[in-house]
């Protein structure tokens, strides 16, 4: 009725109880965002920071992020943006 929805849980008693009362299809969501015609993964993980960045440990990525941080006046992000 109201269209496709996701149900995810890793505790199989909660996965035993859920499955008495509908069949469920295996469905694995990948998000990806588009930014200037580029392709990167959601959420981000640090195969998207070496992607945008080319960094490949979390400590140069949030060196990183910290400088822009930084730069932008930034304090206390308080969303996605920020």
């Amino acid at each position: 009725m109201y269209g496709a929805h996701i149900f995810h849980t890793n505790n199989k008693l909660v996965w035993d109880y859920i499955n008495q009362f509908a069949e469920f299809n295996r469905y694995t969501n990948s998000p990806v965002a588009n930014y200037h015609g580029e392709l990167y993964s959601l959420p981000f993980n640090m195969y998207t920071f070496n992607k945008m960045w080319g960094v490949v440990t979390p400590d140069e990525a949030m060196n990183i992020i910290e400088k822009q941080r930084k730069e932008a006046g930034i304090d206390n992000p308080k969303n996605l943006e920020e």
